[in-house]
């Protein structure tokens, strides 16, 4: 079942230009480069900062494990707690008993004690270091180092964050400024270097556009040596294609137009004069006659030219409607069609079997036209030979063949040699083969017959042939 067609069907897609596609695109990337850029240096600046502190630390705590000794008692620990020691003014000294008290330096805040730092008074975890407040709330980074087994506590020693924190939010400030900055300066450049990277593409539109409206077809001068001028050398490429089809449509026209006015005026030549006839019985009885069967003759003649431009404007079939085709059986049809409207000719039939991709229809009316045109040239008596080896078909005549200088003309459209003006035919057939052949794309030309005559050569990329020696596959000649 058909569905519907939406009322949105067919139309365009809308969407932002190319030239804002590429400056968002831009603006995006410098934007993530700003930002992991800013990240990055906050974070190497947060660890530095508390490497070095903890560095301080680490020389901290190691004077002080010097000043206690190797295993301090818990008085000796009270004691240097509380005695004036070498160490930085804004060091904060502290023990941490393994009940949880917690005994300061005079002076200092009280730091908050947690689970850590009671294992490391307990024995049960070894040296730490990590960040921790005072009950006042301010912000310190702390070395929490044991004492032994006799004093049971903790030596713990820590340093501000207040200054540090300020150059960290200093820094984080200036990246936030200098980045927003540099964004928005990115997104200036960034439109100024996507309107100059499509500038090429808009001229080209331009001039596109300009051909369009004024059904000009002369080629687009656009000399770049990049993605722009091999899109200029395609359109060009279009453009060409274009012209020689309106070229080869016009003289298709004019030459349809022709041929299709001299049956025309003909019949209507004997209709009218068929018509004074039965007014004034004018014409005896057998003339009347001939004039009727000449009106029949061109009406034949009429139809067979129809059908003739028909099948040379039809159009390539979809692929839905190719197929695998047995070659070798549309040729046999096509012979013994062929040879049952003939008397007097003798044939010769070798075939292989072959298979192709196409139409059968349409390469059965191209391989008969080949065989009705060696029909037509073949004397009284004469060997029509037709073979079909790997793809290869050669239909070759005993007429009098196909002049050097015509053999260019042979499969255009309309052309008739001055030997064959006088033979029926519309000047079409092999026009229409040449063009199916290349629809299945293959090959077709002319030469010389090895007896004399005219050879034709049809050359179709097979998919299954088989050798001529195979009993299977071989056709008996005829």
């Amino acid at each position: 079942m058909t569905r519907p067609a939406t009322p949105d069907a067919g139309r365009p897609e809308t969407g932002p230009s190319l030239q804002r596609r590429v400056s968002r695109f831009t603006l995006v990337i410098v934007a993530l480069a700003v930002l992991v850029t800013g990240l990055g240096g906050y974070g190497a600046t947060r660890i530095s900062v508390d490497d070095r502190i903890d560095g301080v630390l680490a020389r901290s705590s190691a004077a002080a494990l010097a000043t206690l000794g190797p295993s301090p008692s818990w008085d000796e620990a009270q004691r240097f707690v509380a005695q004036d020691r070498d160490l930085d003014d804004d060091l904060l000294v502290a023990v941490v008993r393994a009940d949880g008290s917690v005994v300061t330096s005079p002076g200092s805040e009280a730091v908050v004690v947690d689970g850590r730092d009671l294992a490391v008074a307990q024995g049960r975890l070894g040296t730490i270091t990590h960040a921790t407040r005072t009950t006042s709330g301010s912000a310190y980074r702390v070395r929490v180092v044991p004492l032994g087994r006799q004093a049971r506590a903790a030596l713990v020693l820590g340093r501000p964050l207040q200054g540090s924190a300020q150059i960290l939010g200093a820094l984080a400030l200036a990246l936030v400024c200098f980045g927003a900055v540099g964004v928005v300066a990115a997104g200036l450049v960034a439109r100024r270097v996507a309107r100059a990277g499509v500038a090429p593409l808009r001229g080209l539109t331009a001039e596109v556009e300009q051909r369009a409206a004024a059904e000009d077809l002369t080629p687009v001068r656009l000399a770049r040596d990049d993605e722009v001028g091999r899109l200029s050398n395609a359109v060009n490429h279009l453009l060409e294609t274009i012209r020689v089809s309106r070229v080869r449509q016009a003289r298709f026209v004019a030459d349809a137009g022709h041929e299709l006015r001299t049956p025309l005026t003909s019949m209507r030549t004997n209709i009218e004069l068929l018509v004074a006839d039965t007014r004034h019985a004018m014409l005896p009885p057998e003339d009347r006659l001939t004039v009727m069967l000449d009106v029949q003759a061109q009406l034949l003649e009429f139809s067979s030219l129809v059908g003739d431009l028909i099948g040379l404007t039809r159009e390539d079939r979809t692929a839905a409607q190719l197929g695998e085709v047995d070659l070798t059986a549309v040729l046999e049809e096509a012979v013994d069609r062929a040879s049952m409207r003939t008397a007097g000719l003798r044939w010769q039939v070798d075939l292989d079997t072959a298979t192709v991709h196409g139409d059968a229809d349409l390469l059965a009316r191209a391989l008969g036209n080949v065989l009705d045109n060696a029909v037509k040239f073949s004397p009284a008596g004469g060997t029509i030979t037709v073979s079909l080896h790997g793809g290869e078909l050669r239909v070759a005549d005993e007429g009098r063949g196909v002049e050097p200088a015509e053999r260019p003309f042979v499969f255009d459209r309309f052309y008739r040699a001055e030997a064959a003006r006088a033979t029926p035919g519309t000047g079409l057939g092999l026009a229409i083969t040449e063009s199916v052949v290349h629809q299945h794309g293959g090959t077709v030309l002319v030469t010389d017959a090895p007896g004399g005559g005219a050879l034709f050569v049809v050359t179709l990329p097979v998919t299954t042939p088989r050798a001529a020696h195979d009993p299977l596959g071989a056709v008996p000649p005829r």
